[in-house]
């Protein structure tokens, strides 16, 4: 419904006619694609790249090969002599990150499945985002974009799709969805399955282009437009490296590093399906107006105590359980840690009457992976409702509502490492002849490490704090003096 406003907005109709003679006037020309077949590509930031028959006959268009004649930095050329880089280029560019980031979210992303459909559509976008630049790129953008029409036809596109794109981006969403490029796409192009998606596939991939959700059967389909137009998306990987590579300035970042680490995670079936999604904006707006989440609980060894009577302490299952982790992928500064936190607690049961178990609780959690801390998010919700249900409490928060803080365990991998010279200036000193640092690790992550729950303001923190304590410390300890830390009249 969204769609249909903005496109039969009088705005856009205006503006529309405009770009459906232009699109005609590129496509008008003998453009024959069936001898088209798949290329590889070598570039200098990704190397070699395959694209497909479908994507090389919408390369070698008309319409797209107007993007060499558009510089992709305008006039920075007259400074930097070498940056004479086009948008041609820099879109291969895109959509060759787009292809190495989509298969590494297809290998990093547990229990989610990205359907080749949405990849494609995602290279479709990376291809076709820059199709609307101007002459000069961004300088010409910075005239026509202020143009009295054409910041009402941005307006259209905020109240429609809650999103005001930038200017070549509102053109590009235009261009692609004229009549005269959808049918140019449906009748030349072997895009796959392209019959089946007619309907919806240019609506798609214009909300992806402009930084817009795609919405459909009552999901949100935030990473498809995420990887086009977000954060940390496939446009800036690229022309932060190509801008700086051929300006001759050493501006980089680790590329693998960013696409060892990215992941989808499915928060409609498998994490929280039925406690709703969490609005962004309005977690924005409760930032920036300071509504921020209050402490409701402390866990640490100076403030928790024992109320077990019979602390019985398998060792040899504690081991079996360091070795399970270990195959589950624990590195080995991980299990080190592990092995030093398990060692400090030892040595502490020798010499305390009834210990704390404190270590044995935390071991769970202290490196704890981010799918365990949604289900200990999880878990405490259900745990804090029931509370609540309780005490007779109507409940009117939902699960962002509540924050685990549990950090990561502290560990110094560089200890032996060789960092300066002795007084004889003969022989590197390590960090270890300073201090022991595997020992002082051991001995933070044991005394001074100390996990948090927050709750917003919609949850009555002394009851959030009752949860917390059953919850986490699972009736084997309490909290010393909770109205101490907690502040509570």
């Amino acid at each position: 419904m969204d769609i249909a406003t903005l496109m039969n907005s009088s705005e856009y109709k205006r503006i529309e006619t405009d770009i459906e003679s232009f699109v005609k006037e590129k496509l008008s020309h003998d453009y024959n694609v069936q001898q088209i077949t798949g290329k590889t590509i070598h570039d200098p930031i990704w190397g070699s790249i395959e694209y497909s028959d479908w994507e090389m006959q919408l390369i070698d268009s008309p319409l797209f090969q107007r993007l060499r004649d558009i510089n992709q930095v305008g006039l920075a050329m007259l400074t930097y002599p070498a940056a004479r880089h086009s948008r041609f280029e820099h879109s291969l560019g895109v959509a060759a990150a787009a292809k190495k980031m989509c298969e590494k979210i297809s290998s990093n992303s547990a229990k989610f499945n990205f359907e080749q459909e949405d990849k494609d559509k995602v290279y479709l976008a990376a291809l076709l985002h820059d199709i609307g630049h101007g002459f000069f790129s961004h300088l010409s953008e910075r005239i026509y974009g202020e143009f009295e029409e054409f910041q009402s036809l941005l307006n259209v596109f905020n109240n429609t799709l809650k999103r005001r794109p930038k200017a070549h981006e509102a053109l590009a969403f235009i261009i692609i969805n004229t009549q005269t490029f959808r049918k140019f796409f449906f009748d030349k192009i072997n895009y796959p399955n392209k019959n089946k998606c007619q309907n919806y596939l240019f609506s798609d991939v214009g909300k992806m282009i402009i930084g817009s959700n795609i919405e459909k059967d009552n999901r949100v389909y935030s990473y498809l437009t995420a990887i086009i137009n977000g954060p940390f998306d496939v446009d800036k990987l690229d022309y932060i490296k190509r801008d700086s590579h051929t300006a001759g300035l050493s501006l980089s970042y680790d590329m693998e590093r960013l696409f060892t680490k990215v992941a989808v995670h499915d928060m409609n079936n498998n994490t929280f399906p039925e406690y709703g999604m969490l609005q962004l904006k309005d977690l924005a707006s409760k930032i920036e107006h300071r509504q921020l989440p209050k402490r409701c609980f402390e866990i640490s060894h100076t403030n928790v105590e024992s109320i077990c009577t019979n602390t019985s302490f398998d060792l040899k299952q504690q081991c079996k359980n360091l070795h399970k982790k270990f195959e589950e992928g624990l590195t080995v500064e991980e299990l080190q840690s592990q092995i030093e936190m398990l060692t400090s607690y030892l040595m502490r049961s020798t010499t305390r009457e009834n210990p704390v178990l404190y270590d044995l609780l935390m071991s769970e959690l202290r490196d704890a992976t981010f799918e365990q801390l949604l289900d200990l998010r999880k878990g405490f919700y259900d745990a804090l409702v029931k509370e609540y249900k309780e005490a007779g409490r109507n409940v009117n928060f939902g699960i962002f509502d509540v924050y685990i803080i549990f950090p990561k365990s502290v560990h110094y991998g560089a200890a032996e490492e060789d960092v300066i010279l002795g007084r004889d200036n003969d022989k590197l000193l390590k960090i270890n002849d300073f201090v022991n640092l595997d020992d002082w690790a051991a001995s933070f992550n044991s005394n001074k490490w100390r996990g948090y729950v927050f709750v917003s303001e919609h949850i009555d923190r002394t009851i959030a704090f009752k949860a917390a304590e059953k919850f986490i410390l699972k009736g084997k300890a309490k909290v010393k003096n909770p109205k101490a830390y907690l502040k509570i009249d």
